[in-house]
């Protein structure tokens, strides 16, 4: 809900209201979590919509953000908010607000390795759940663990002059993928 005021508190009634909302993918950073890793930003998570209402007696009126897929996310958005309201004199005044939508009640944190790790070598890999709040989730959660492998591959392209050119790729491959039960202070290993 958004409202508007005159400055001595009476509303501004019936004022046109011009809004924009943009959301890209966020991720969760809680203090004190040091060398855990919540989540990848992913850039092809974004969305962009305006609008304009009429506001009410009251001076309130509702923005539609609908378009923000909240049961689809995978990780968290930052969603930025602006609003310009103009009354029957054309005077305007504007503001603006940024708030992040959680995807999820909890988020894993996960500790990797600081070094390459060979594709085959057993490693240590600390998950840990942390709440919207960033305090660790007490109890155990249930979760699918899938570990990928990155491999690049080089093709050879002919151009239209003849020339050798290389294009690389990065596919993943999947190495692991199983259910897990993590527990506060649980280390899993993989």
């Amino acid at each position: 809900p958004v409202g508007a005021n005159y400055y001595r508190g009476n509303p501004l009634s019936k004022a046109q209201m011009r809004w924009h909302a943009s959301y890209y993918a966020s991720t969760l950073n809680p203090s004190g979590f040091d060398g855990y890793v919540f989540g990848e930003r992913k850039r092809e998570v974004r969305g962009h919509k305006a609008g304009e209402v009429q506001l009410s007696a009251e001076g309130r009126a509702l923005a539609n953000l609908d378009f923000i897929p909240t049961g689809e996310l995978e990780q968290p958005v930052r969603v930025q908010f602006g609003v310009d309201v103009t009354d029957i004199n054309q005077q305007t005044i504007s503001e603006q607000s940024s708030f992040l939508v959680h995807s999820s009640d909890y988020f894993f944190g996960m500790k990797l390795p600081d070094v390459w790790i060979d594709a085959v070598q057993a490693f240590n890999l600390e998950m840990l759940p942390v709440t919207q709040e960033g305090e660790v989730f007490a109890g155990s959660v249930q979760a699918q663990l899938k570990i990928e492998r990155q491999v690049r591959t080089t093709t050879k392209i002919k151009t239209a002059g003849g020339q050798i050119r290389h294009k690389n790729e990065w596919v993943y491959q999947t190495v692991s993928d199983q259910q897990v039960v993590v527990e506060q202070d649980d280390l899993q290993s993989v």
